[in-house]
């Protein structure tokens, strides 16, 4: 029995207009994508169309060795194929060397480094990348996750019983994960600040619960964005919350601070003033955090999501890096101590 090698780890990482089939072990595009999904998770079957031309040069849609990579570059640059084959071929070429350019050398077997050789950078496109030739059938969304709604007389889309506006959902991270990964454009630069997603955009659990509690409980108006950017630099600092239930407890023998229940989960945010927005500070987060018995082992958890939004801003340029670095060094110091 002759071995290959599985293309399975490729499915994640796949852009939209990409279907990898465990079935046949390939990786389709365009209509092909669409039509082998239908077959497969539609009808239970293996797609029996896959096309002929791009299947003589790599049976398995990506080039399993540098030989089949030559022949997909030769069949992208050619002029004695159709222009459908030519396009389709140019881009399972580029979607395998984004992918491969995204692993660390030591990885890559031989076909995925000659991919990454700068001989491939500058392959020119079958046609303008402006033309509606090279625009590609896009991966439909899967039925179920997404319904139409009605908001001030425009449609838009939603998750299918998603409520954003309902505190139900507060904790239901499964949900809004697909929520992130559906709406949030995940890959472009306008990242989810505090969310945690490698490439084949996989989410770091723990970043979707400090997601879940800066969301639930920061509060509507001019004050969402100053006090959703002081919880999770708080959620960035272990042991400060702590610190906060401890006082509040000396200074409350009689009414001690009491976490929230399983059985009612939910976070019900701080009123401010438009006008008081700006003055926000620790302080008010963490009254609201202990007013709403916010159990302090989430916020322990939480912490990789306060991580990960720090870091995020430390790679940007704004008027706040001073404030930034001082949250990092009391954290560098709160790491030691605990």
């Amino acid at each position: 029995m002759a071995i290959e090698r599985s293309n399975w780890f490729y499915g994640g990482a796949l852009d939209s207009h990409f279907y990898y089939s465990r079935l046949m072990n390939t990786v389709f595009v365009s209509d092909e994508a669409i039509a082998a999904k239908t077959a497969e998770e539609g009808r239970g079957e293996r797609y029996r169309h896959p096309s002929i031309e791009l299947n003589k040069v790599v049976p398995r849609g990506f080039p399993m060795n540098p030989q089949q990579l030559r022949k997909l570059r030769a069949l992208a640059q050619t002029h004695r194929k159709s222009m459908t084959v030519r396009i389709e071929a140019y881009y399972l070429m580029r979607e395998f060397q984004r992918i491969s350019l995204n692993h660390f050398p030591a990885v890559r077997d031989r076909t995925m480094a000659l991919v990454c050789t700068p001989e491939y950078d500058h392959i020119m496109p079958p046609l303008d990348l402006s033309s509606r030739h090279m625009n590609i059938a896009v991966m439909p969304t899967p039925e179920g996750y997404l319904r139409w709604k009605e908001r001030s007389g425009r449609p838009f889309f939603t998750l299918a019983g998603f409520d954003s506006e309902g505190v139900r959902h507060t904790f239901d991270l499964e949900r809004l994960a697909q929520n992130l990964l559906y709406f949030s454009r995940p890959g472009m630069q306008n990242s989810v600040l505090g969310i945690a997603m490698d490439n084949a955009y996989r989410i770091h659990w723990r970043t979707m619960l400090g997601h879940a509690i800066t969301r639930g409980l920061a509060p509507a108006g001019r004050a969402r964005g100053r006090f959703a950017r002081l919880l999770a630099l708080i959620l960035a600092r272990p042991g400060l919350y702590r610190e906060a239930i401890a006082e509040y407890n000396a200074a409350n023998p009689l009414a001690p601070f009491t976490p929230m229940s399983w059985t009612d989960i939910q976070l019900r945010p701080p009123h401010f003033e438009a006008a008081a927005a700006v003055n926000i500070s620790d302080a008010d987060v963490l009254r609201a955090m202990i007013a709403n018995g916010l159990p302090p082992e989430w916020v322990d958890h939480a912490y990789t999501f306060g991580v990960v939004y720090l870091e995020t801003h430390f790679f940007e340029a704004n008027a706040s890096i001073d404030l930034y670095r001082d949250i990092d060094d009391e954290r560098h110091r709160r790491l030691d101590r605990y």
